[in-house]
């Protein structure tokens, strides 16, 4: 492996680490080690989303080492996190770590 690859897989081993940044939370059926943003309660997040139009909802943004997902996530797929239903708005992969970002309506969690 290169020098900079393995710069790069240090950094993503230092930010998704339980004491550092990271915590542990069901993604899918799996544990997993992962940083989350959460954007809760955004009342206007979801009026571009037919399938929570009008309603308040919650979007999480979350991180985590593409190694540590069994799959990663396709564009609207429902997934569980936290045992809870969610829908994936997108999933990018950033040299190693995985930007997921979902979306549910308060009314199912």
């Amino acid at each position: 492996m290169s020098e900079f690859k393995d710069l790069i897989k240090s950094d993503a081993d230092i930010f998704i680490n339980n004491d550092e940044f990271a915590e542990e939370h069901e993604f899918n059926g799996q544990n997993i080690k992962c940083v989350v943003d959460d954007f809760s309660s955004v009342p206007s997040f979801f009026k571009s989303t037919a399938h929570f139009e009008g309603l308040l909802g919650r979007a999480i943004k979350i991180y985590v080492k593409k190694d540590d997902l069994l799959e990663v996530p396709a564009n609207n797929v429902e997934i569980t996190f936290d045992n809870k239903p969610y829908m994936v708005k997108s999933s990018l992969d950033n040299m190693g770590i995985v930007e997921i970002t979902i979306e549910g309506s308060e009314f199912c969690l």
